[in-house]
């Protein structure tokens, strides 16, 4: 793949896959590297030949080189929020969501 012409390994594997599982943040930093750690476990738990499972240790614009191509992208990652406690789910969609409280990323 060739982006802002740049070539990037990040290509999908199987071109029928329209489902990625995404688990963002580094695996040596406790919480944050829940995201990686939580999508080798569901690939492991639940493979199926339409998904397919990647992590990746980055933020912003960057994250668009892993979507590429994909009909829909399910994001794995830690947030800090006002009233949250650890373990906390939440779930975010284009037609549910808000303003985040600060715009930045330790994946950067």
């Amino acid at each position: 793949m060739n982006v802002n012409g740049k070539e990037t390994n990040m290509q999908k594997v199987n071109s029928d896959c329209t489902t990625l599982v995404l688990g963002i943040g580094n695996e040596i930093l406790t919480d944050e590297g829940i995201g990686p750690k939580m999508v080798k476990k569901l690939e492991v738990s639940f493979p199926h030949e339409d998904i397919q499972y990647k992590t990746a240790c980055v933020g912003g614009l960057e994250i668009l080189n892993y979507i590429h191509g994909y009909d829909e992208v399910i994001f794995i990652d830690t947030i800090k929020t006002k009233n949250g406690d650890p373990g906390d789910v939440y779930f975010f969609s284009p037609e549910n969501g808000s303003r985040p409280l600060k715009i930045r990323s330790r994946h950067n």
